[in-house]
């Protein structure tokens, strides 16, 4: 399965999007033989960095939280063994 991974600012659009997408996703071939390649048929993980509209404490379910864009894909090639 493939994984992607959104960085983003805003908790209520950017994050809720991956919670979104992510419960899309569960729901895939329950109710009937169809299957979703790409994007729609993968695992999505959100980073959301304090350097927007970030509230402390609001993450709406990120998967991690980290100061900047620069600390996000760090913290995303470490997590994938590519830094």
């Amino acid at each position: 399965m493939a994984t992607y991974n959104q960085v983003g600012d805003h908790p209520a659009s950017d994050m809720q999007g991956v919670v979104n997408v992510n419960a899309h996703n569960a729901n895939i071939g329950h109710d009937d033989d169809t299957r979703e390649e790409g994007a729609l048929g993968a695992q999505w993980h959100g980073a959301l960095v304090k350097t927007g509209v970030y509230t402390n404490g609001q993450t709406n379910d990120a998967t991690l939280v980290v100061e900047d864009v620069v600390a996000a894909v760090d913290a995303i090639l470490a997590r994938h063994n590519l830094q």
